[in-house]
């Protein structure tokens, strides 16, 4: 195996956000009833704050992880020190948390980041330092259009560069309910760019009508004069008054608009209180949808509905999402009200027959992840149809909405091992296949209206003895195949490609479109296994673990969200690094020495990071060591 060795000019410092959720580890998998290993090294620091003037932390929670069963935790003493005795060899992770502050970690450069793996030798005593900063503070106060103050609604500050974190933005530390001033306050924030959203609850049921203080004065006039009458005097059956129209208190962003695109984004650093983030948050205009199904259904009120959300996953409450005012009748004619500023996804799903299947567990409220869990287990030779609209609504109501249904997708095609090992017994039918919305599935469900996306992909179904494969019923939407490989399989063979049409299917997220199948499609496990390592330099030669490494596909248009080509890792303390089953290819390997999460999946990003690279071609099971040194004067 040939060693090589590559000057590398660095790009410096690209941002701020969480912890880097990658990280070449060694040997994280143990039997956790295992007995915990004994050995003479040794791991002692001191916690410190990151203030101008260094304090000790005391009883800040110290947690090792990596070489040890569930890993160990201490609590730092006055003097903010701690220690971990009696280690042995291998490698380890130091972190420190204490509420309102910071999470740290041993080697981060910035608060919240990764930090570096430690690497001891049998015997060897290491002594560390971790540096922990304040969180941020964001308040302010929530009031609605009369200027009064909005007590008891949700709000939430979500890190804008966090994947699917509006998913989880009703369930984090950063979510408070406001006090009867209106007031809100969320504390040990990281340094990033944050969101901010308010979601009040309705009182009442149904549509909510507001009439303007001129409507309202009149028909006071009108009852003030029918009761000024004579008595005896005749009295016409009155008018009614027109219906006010509808409105609802929709999920508000800061700095006060009902639709997440034109949200403004509020910038903290570590420790900041920022005070004064007021906003209005009220009552906005809600549409009616209205359309009508049709398809090949001998009963369409069992066709199914749902609705997905563009851009976040906030809590199904009264007011706050669209409501299924209608479902689908004898005619297929359906409507929903309360529909807020927005754009939507309805899709609708049915069999052939006169019955709509059982959903699927955990269908029918709160929210749920996992591959292929969308569509429910079948009678052999049924068939799932599906029909989709997009609309974007702005107050206005929409009619004559068509959903025409066609069959689901189907993926068929084989499996097959390529290698030179032998394969173990039942390995075809040991193996599952699904595809699945890539963060998972989501659904929630109130009186009859369901918010998800669980109709998105099919049930994960086995592969058969001969390799041989077949997903029906895949609802549309953009997916990612998935296989989990069981313990007898993993250990050797890994799934090296999912070819259809030319095109990886497991290079990155898919769309599969309605009524187009993917067929002969070829998926192979291979136990020729590529491993990139190296070790990263300073230009002196020493350790470099202070910088992160990027792999990504030297051609842009491979540069896609979510590839399992592009990764990210943090050497060593050794300045050692391991890039693991990589596809063969080109590729850049970029050093800086700080990233965002998930920022690598940002072209804009590997755009800036390319020209420093430096150019690795991997082979089929090919183990290259490239090592870097740091280009001097970078």
């Amino acid at each position: 195996m040939q060693r090589r060795m590559t000057r590398l000019t660095v790009i410096g410092s690209l941002g701020i956000a969480l912890a880097l959720p990658f990280c070449a580890m060694a040997d994280q998998a143990r039997d956790a009833t295992a007995a915990t290993p004994q050995g003479r090294s040794v791991i002692r620091g001191v916690v410190m704050s990151a203030d101008e003037t260094p304090r000790p932390i005391r009883r800040a929670v110290v947690t090792l992880g990596g070489t040890v069963p569930n890993g160990r935790s201490v609590v730092t003493g006055d003097d903010g020190a701690f220690e971990f005795a009696g280690l042995p060899a291998g490698q380890f992770t130091v972190t420190a948390t204490k509420a309102a502050s910071l999470p740290a970690a041993f080697g981060a450069m910035r608060p919240g980041r990764q930090g570096t793996p430690i690497v001891l030798a049998d015997g060897q005593v290491m002594s560390i330092r971790l540096t922990m900063s304040r969180g941020a503070v964001v308040s302010g106060t929530l009031r609605d259009a009369d200027g009064q103050p909005v007590a008891g609604a949700g709000v939430a500050v979500v890190d804008a560069h966090s994947v699917g974190g509006f998913e989880r933005a009703f369930s984090s530390a950063g979510f408070v309910t406001t006090d009867d001033r209106g007031l809100y306050r969320v504390f040990g924030l990281a340094p990033s760019e944050y969101v901010i959203v308010a979601v009040q609850e309705a009182a009442g049921l149904g549509e909510i009508g507001r009439r303007t203080a001129a409507e309202s004065e009149r028909l006071l006039a009108e009852l003030q004069q029918r009761r000024a009458r004579p008595p005896g005097a005749a009295d016409a059956a009155p008018a009614p008054p027109p219906l006010p129209p509808s409105f609802s208190f929709a999920p508000t962003y800061f700095p006060g608009t009902p639709r997440l695109r034109d949200a403004s984004r509020v910038r903290v650093v570590a420790g900041e209180i920022r005070e004064g983030v007021d906003f209005v948050a009220g009552a906005v205009p809600v549409a009616r949808i209205s359309g009508v199904v049709a398809g090949d259904v001998r009963n369409f009120a069992a066709v199914r509905l749902v609705v997905i959300l563009d851009g976040m996953r906030l809590p199904v409450g009264n007011g706050t999402t669209p409501v299924l005012s209608q479902a689908p009748d004898a005619q297929g004619r359906f409507s929903y009200s309360n529909v807020a500023p927005g754009r939507y996804r309805i899709m609708a799903r049915a069999t052939r027959g006169d019955a709509e299947p059982a959903p699927a567990s955990g269908a029918g409220g709160g929210s749920s992840s996992g591959m292929g869990s969308g569509n429910p287990a079948l009678p052999a030779g049924s068939d799932l149809l599906f029909a989709v609209a997009d609309v974007d609504i702005l107050g206005q109501d929409i009619s004559g909405l068509a959903l025409t249904l066609q069959p689901g997708s189907t993926m068929a095609g084989r499996v097959r091992f390529d290698g030179e090992t032998p394969v173990p017994p039942n390995a075809f039918t040991s193996l599952r296949l699904g595809v699945s919305p890539p963060d998972g599935t989501y659904s929630s469900n109130m009186a009859g209206t369901t918010i998800g996306n669980t109709f998105i992909g099919a049930s994960a179904v086995s592969v058969g003895a001969d390799g041989t494969f077949e997903i029906r019923n895949i609802g549309p939407g953009v997916v990612a195949l998935s296989s989990p490989l069981p313990a007898t399989i993993s250990s050797t063979w890994w799934l090296r490609s999912a070819i259809a049409d030319g095109v990886d299917l497991l290079d990155a997220p898919f769309e599969i479109q309605l009524g187009v199948d993917l067929r002969d499609v070829t998926i192979t496990l291979s136990d020729r296994r590529t491993e990139l390592s190296g070790t990263l330099q300073t230009p002196t030669g020493q350790p470099a673990p202070e910088y992160f490494i990027v792999v990504f596909p030297a051609a842009p248009d491979l540069r896609r969200a979510g590839s399992r080509r592009i990764k990210a890792v943090r050497p060593t303390t050794t300045g050692r690094f391991v890039v693991p089953d990589l596809p063969a290819g080109e590729y850049l390997l970029g050093a800086t020495l700080d990233v965002m999460p998930n920022e690598w999946n940002d072209p804009a990003f590997l755009e800036r990071l390319a020209p420093s690279g430096v150019r690795v071609t991997l082979g089929e099971g090919e183990k290259k060591v490239q090592d870097i040194r740091i280009a001097g004067g970078s």
